[in-house]
């Protein structure tokens, strides 16, 4: 039984792997998704304001549209999501050998998740927007390497 769930989690990391890197791809291709993306975010920002301001909040919303403005541009996204994809690439290299019990799999997805993450908040800062664009990566890595650091010792 543990076979079978072991062999069921490398194919879905694999393939979520192999779906940040495709996706991160497209994104490369298209950076004008940033315009999108922020407009998406300031008008989020923009409906909190009106129900949660106050005036000890008005300067974090301002900050908030200014990180929005500043960062989330097509040139950083374009920068971004090649940075993103070669991580991806990388990390679906190491899921490739984790599924075959090799260590050096964990330290290639690792790596290649942290390779992403540090890239995305190099191009998008450490404010709102590299933290909304980098969350959700950094919530997969740490779940994703727990698991496979506590069943490191499985591994050759």
């Amino acid at each position: 039984m543990a076979s079978i769930k072991y062999k069921i989690g490398g194919f879905v990391l694999t393939f979520i792997t192999l779906f940040m890197a495709m996706s991160n791809f497209t994104a490369y291709q298209n950076p004008e998704e940033a315009s999108i993306i922020r407009g998406a975010f300031i008008e989020s920002i923009e409906q909190q304001e009106k129900v949660f301001s106050n005036a000890d909040t008005e300067k974090v919303y301002a900050s908030f549209k200014a990180n929005t403005e500043k960062y989330i541009t097509g040139f950083r996204y374009g920068k971004s999501s090649l940075v993103k994809m070669i991580g991806s690439f990388i990390a679906l290299i190491g899921t490739l050998f984790i599924r075959r019990k090799h260590k050096i799999g964990i330290h290639l997805f690792l790596g290649g998740m942290l390779f992403s993450i540090v890239g995305s908040f190099y191009w998008h800062g450490m404010g709102f927007a590299g933290w909304m664009l980098t969350f959700m990566t950094v919530i997969f890595t740490a779940v994703v390497g727990l698991i496979v650091l506590r069943k490191r010792n499985q591994f050759h």
